[in-house]
């Protein structure tokens, strides 16, 4: 039986309706969801607004959602609703770059399976319709993916790059991720193209590992994780829960009151509770990728692992067919990255921390789907 694709027109007609309808049902759902953080964003928007100055409980990393949330509040009645709009409809464009980088790297297949896998990702596109700084990073990702990939004239590049990053890194501390992603494939990149000598490799590489290393511990000082694990939780503020705190918590039976930097203490930490740590990191590797939570409805989690399962179906065909391709190193670099990053410091209550390598994900599956999709056509 031969499978026929909608032409491109069609494809579109059908990505605009899905992305209506289902941001929609989310908004319907999730308007009226109370989050303590929105309403320190809420907070510290209208302190901007009115003094001019971050409130103390943010940092500087956080700006341009709150400078957006005080513009908001100047200019509507209602500036959750504004602030909302404005997510929705960056995220509109950001399916529009996904759509024409999948494109540009795979086919036009690919670039359907990539808009319609991210308008459907419902556990991640809810996050447009609530205010939190995840929704933006997550599309300033995709924006920064597109000019990686679509480099074309050569000033031009760098300068949206360079820009792209900026506001990533102003949006969420995570935005380092996205600076190391392109810094390594630049890398592997350049080094591919031209015979440049191991030493050379090595001095770059451990430039930009020395960056990561004094970025981490300024971030660090702003944000100490050695808190979660010496509270032995797994997953962020697990010992707050009042239910079943099985898989979620472990006691480490660990105390630490030196004043000594919050690496240095997770390096003494990790040293005196390794099989702890590599316990801990494995769970938080696994609730990441898998999207499931021990606290959620079985028939969440079902569901959550059925698609979880089709998607990545597609990345492992998706590397199958861009192994010999540049392509896939900066997506494998953020992959890699957030999983890394999120092993080593804490997992979210509710899985938006996979939100700095969905976009990469959904290229890879995207590819992957896509090429099975032509095989099969091709042998009806």
């Amino acid at each position: 039986m031969t499978i026929a694709l909608p032409s491109q027109r069609i494809q579109w007609i059908i990505i605009a309706a899905t992305f209506l309808v289902v941001h929609l049902a989310c908004y319907l759902i999730y308007k009226d969801r109370p989050l303590d953080d929105a309403q320190h964003y809420l907070d510290a928007a209208i302190l901007l607004l009115e003094e001019g100055k971050i409130d103390e409980h943010f940092h500087v990393l956080y700006f341009i959602p709150i400078a957006l949330l005080s513009i908001c509040t100047w200019l509507f009645s209602e500036p959750v609703v504004g602030f909302v709009m404005f997510q929705i409809g960056v995220s509109a464009v950001a399916v529009v770059a996904l759509y024409r980088t999948t494109e540009a790297i795979s086919t036009q297949t690919a670039a359907f399976f990539s808009a319609l896998i991210f308008v459907l990702w419902i556990d991640i596109v809810r996050w447009n319709v609530l205010v939190m700084t995840d929704s933006l990073f997550g599309s300033i990702t995709i924006f920064v993916l597109n000019r990686f990939l679509m480099r074309t004239h050569l000033r031009r590049y760098a300068l949206e790059l360079m820009l792209m990053l900026i506001i990533g890194i102003f949006t969420r501390p995570v935005g380092i991720l996205l600076i190391i992603a392109v810094g390594a494939s630049a890398i592997v990149g350049y080094a591919k193209r031209h015979s440049v000598s191991r030493s050379v490799i090595t001095i770059f590489v451990l430039a930009l590992g020395g960056c990561t290393i004094i970025l981490a511990y300024y971030l660090s000082l702003s944000w100490d994780f050695t808190d979660q694990y010496f509270r032995g939780n797994v997953i962020t503020y697990a010992d707050t829960y009042t239910g079943d705190k099985s898989w979620i918590h472990f006691d480490p039976h660990y105390t630490d009151t030196s004043n000594q930097s919050p690496i240095l203490k997770t390096l003494r930490f990790i040293v005196q509770r390794p099989i702890h740590v590599i316990l801990v990191s494995l769970l938080k590797f696994l609730y990441l990728v898998s999207g499931i939570r021990p606290y959620y409805s079985a028939s969440h989690n079902l569901f959550t692992l059925i698609w979880m399962t089709v998607v990545y179906t597609g990345v492992i065909n998706g590397l199958k067919v861009m192994s010999r391709s540049a392509f896939k190193t900066p997506l494998l670099a953020l992959i890699i990255g957030n999983c890394l990053l999120v092993t080593m410091t804490t997992v979210d209550w509710d899985n938006r921390f996979y939100i700095p390598m969905e976009g990469a994900v959904v290229i890879l599956s995207a590819v992957g789907l896509s090429n099975v999709v032509s095989k099969r056509r091709q042998a009806g």
